[in-house]
């Protein structure tokens, strides 16, 4: 009886009379919780189930994005061939990988897509030193794969590895074990724990440094951040299971164009366990100073015509484009020459008395003195 009494006196100061076995009616109603939200930039873990729900839910995010544009590669060559993982960075169809994984430039190479199916392709410029690489996708994008259109690959978008915080999460996609025609790339995820230096035989500094699980099969694939651009490129990997090294961004963008062209910026043999290419000279003298690569002098080789001479390269002639890149210096037609093999023929655009002039040059040994 005394609890009702109370309750009645209660309900009387309220003006809201209500029986003493009713629950109290509030007199407002709380807002709707909304859904908890992750912050790309966060290093702390989840302290929640919701917290816990809001970080899957920004992963799920990035994998779905990504699953079409990460991709697997199968190369030959000697020692049987090899096989990695890589990502699409451009709408016609650049890709970003390791240096070991391609081992050297403009061989063939078939990438196998999220969905299993095959595509052609070209493995591009490296820097063994960097153990950055590049490959480029020449097929079209089958008309029903996942994002493309009007031709054009989905790609992913190169976000900037410097602004990573330690203790951020980050996504990982590659192949582990290599690329299964009958398993898409998984996805695991991790913190980003430092910038390191790498092991040899690389001997280069800030490498990213990560707790994300990854194993063989997986070098060459893509890390992300939380809103799904490439922050780097897996390349020491395996040797722990809760630590390991990825290439920066900034070590690709550095090197774009010369690597997009497909020359070889650094070369180590013991990246990949594959041959460097040989390198090979034009058997001339260039003038620092010209617009291109000028031709001062033709060299006999042990009595006989060089290649350049061999192919009517004349002396005065500026070298303006190798094989279709342009040549801006002496420095630059240098760079390209490792990329290519003795016995191959590359075309040559010559600049002669105002009149360009294209001549197919067929790479020789680097004259002997």
């Amino acid at each position: 009886m005394r609890l009702r009494l109370w309750a009645l006196g209660l309900s009387a100061l309220t003006a809201s009379p209500v029986l003493a076995d009713e629950p109290p009616k509030q007199t407002s109603i709380p807002a709707p919780a909304t859904a908890l939200s992750w912050a790309t930039g966060r290093i702390t873990s989840p302290e929640t189930v919701d917290e816990l729900k809001a970080l899957q839910t920004k992963v799920k995010a990035v994998y779905q994005k990504s699953l079409p544009t990460t991709v697997g590669l199968l190369l030959g060559g000697q020692g049987g061939g090899s096989a990695g993982s890589g990502v699409i960075v451009s709408a016609d169809g650049l890709v970003l990988t390791a240096a070991h994984v391609i081992g050297r430039p403009r061989e063939a190479v078939a990438f196998v897509l999220a969905d299993g199916r095959t595509v052609k392709g070209i493995t591009l410029g490296l820097n063994s030193q960097n153990d950055s690489g590049m490959a480029k996708i020449t097929d079209p994008p089958p008309k029903d794969f996942p994002g493309a259109k009007d031709g054009k690959w989905p790609f992913s978008e190169i976000g900037t590895s410097a602004e990573l915080k330690k203790g951020q999460w980050i996504v990982s996609m590659g192949h582990p074990g290599g690329p299964k025609r009958d398993r898409p790339p998984p996805v695991r995820t991790g913190r980003f724990l430092s910038y390191d230096k790498a092991s040899a035989p690389f001997r280069r500094n800030d490498l990213l440094c990560t707790d994300a699980t990854l194993v063989g099969g997986d070098s060459g694939g893509p890390l992300f951040d939380l809103d799904g651009k490439v922050v780097g490129i897996h390349s020491e990997i395996g040797m722990t299971l809760d630590e390991n090294r990825h290439v920066p961004t900034e070590k690709f963008k550095d090197e774009w164009d010369r690597m997009a062209r497909g020359d070889i910026l650094f070369f180590n043999r013991r990246s990949g366990g594959r041959e460097q290419a040989t390198k090979v000279t034009l058997n001339a003298k260039f003038d620092e100073k010209a617009k291109g690569a000028k031709v001062e002098e033709l060299v006999d080789v042990n009595g006989s015509k060089g290649a350049a001479e061999k192919a009517g390269i004349e002396a005065g002639d500026v070298i303006t484009k190798f094989n279709g890149f342009a040549v801006k210096s002496a420095d630059d037609l240098a760079n390209m020459l490792p990329s290519y093999k003795v016995g191959e023929t590359v075309k040559v655009e010559v600049s002669r008395d105002g009149a360009n002039i294209t001549v197919d040059l067929k790479l020789a040994d680097k004259a002997k003195k």
